[in-house]
């Protein structure tokens, strides 16, 4: 399933990174476009630097909060 960018005002997202077992809070809110998970990857890649496949690897969970029932949809499979 993938949670959408869309009819929400705000998502909190605890991403828990493999890198250094740190967690990191992101917020996603109505400006933001595109699936939850894209754009958690861009967001890491920008602040840590690394590729694709790397961000990938570096995710160990990830918790989504505050997120209405309507922004889940049959789209894509959420996951890291």
């Amino acid at each position: 399933m993938t949670l959408s960018s869309r009819d929400t005002e705000r998502v909190d997202v605890v991403v828990h990174l493999l890198l250094d077992g740190r967690s990191v809070n992101l917020d996603v809110d109505d400006a933001t476009a595109g699936p939850i998970l894209e754009v958690v990857h861009a967001k890491l890649r920008h602040a840590f630097k690394l590729d694709q496949e790397k961000i990938s690897d570096a995710i160990e969970r990830l918790e989504v909060r505050g997120v209405p029932a309507k922004r889940w949809t049959d789209e894509h499979e959420f996951g890291a």
